[in-house]
């Protein structure tokens, strides 16, 4: 939760940023009641009242990286600009080291409770920067989340931590052939005529439904490493060895 420097359209209050809270620990806590043999569990560090130079609610989402650098170097990760991702992970990996966790991710919460749409000026809201097979680095939210509002900022951040750990989007324009995660699995749940089709937390239909009653459809679960196919009651995700292939390399440089 950042803080504006100078004047400002947004004020977080007492009030508001316990709901964040509460929405955002009920949204992981839902991933960790999803799949126990994953014993997947969260610890949390909360960052609140950041001073940064802009409002971010006020601008497009692609000028994230200006806001995010400011909590950067207010929390002492300073560098260029250009090795921004450097020293976000570097930032992500000492907080892991210090919860003694596996790994780690950001949430950033952007206020947008006076905003007229709650969504940044090109109309995004919601979304996950992600590696290529999850594992972060962060996602970022608006307090109101457009029409979710903040009662339903755990359903948004569910989703969005499913991008975190490997999930694809299952709303158009997703392909059923697309691939992601640590297992590569396709996405034949999304909603274009694909093997599957069903209501999932990925956006297969309602995700507040979803949400409600616990859905995560299987090819959602293949891609964050929730299958288990020999079933030895070890997922995949760790069961699995990974394959090193190399090929020939002729040096022709002379």
């Amino acid at each position: 939760v950042c803080t504006l420097r100078g004047a400002d359209s947004e004020d977080w209050t007492s009030g508001e940023i316990q709901e964040v809270r509460d929405e955002i620990m009920n949204g992981l806590e839902w991933w960790a009641n999803r799949e126990p043999n994953a014993n997947l569990t969260f610890t949390y560090s909360f960052e609140e009242n950041i001073p940064i130079d802009y409002e971010p609610i006020n601008w497009d989402h692609i000028w994230r990286d200006l806001w995010i650098n400011d909590f950067l170097t207010y929390k002492n990760y300073e560098g260029d600009f250009e090795n921004f991702s450097e020293r976000f992970y570097e930032y992500l990996n000492d907080m892991r080291n210090e919860s003694n966790a596996d790994w780690g991710f950001a949430i950033f919460v952007v206020d947008s409770s006076n905003d007229e749409d709650g969504m940044f000026k090109d109309g995004r809201f919601a979304f996950a920067m992600k590696g290529l097979d999850g594992g972060g680095p962060y996602m970022v939210m608006t307090y109101d989340n457009e029409n979710y509002g903040i009662g339903n900022m755990d359903v948004v951040a569910a989703h969005e931590s499913g991008h975190i750990f490997g999930a694809l989007d299952q709303y158009l324009p997703c392909t059923c052939d697309s691939k992601d995660g640590y297992l590569y699995y396709e996405n034949q749940n999304c909603m274009n005529v694909c093997e599957l089709n069903v209501n999932s937390i990925m956006g297969n239909g309602n995700v507040v439904a979803a949400f409600a009653n616990g859905l995560v459809d299987i090819y959602a679960r293949g891609q964050i490493g929730w299958q288990d196919e020999d079933g030895n009651g070890i997922l995949d995700i760790v069961d699995t060895i990974p394959g090193i292939y190399l090929n020939d390399y002729d040096d022709n440089s002379e």
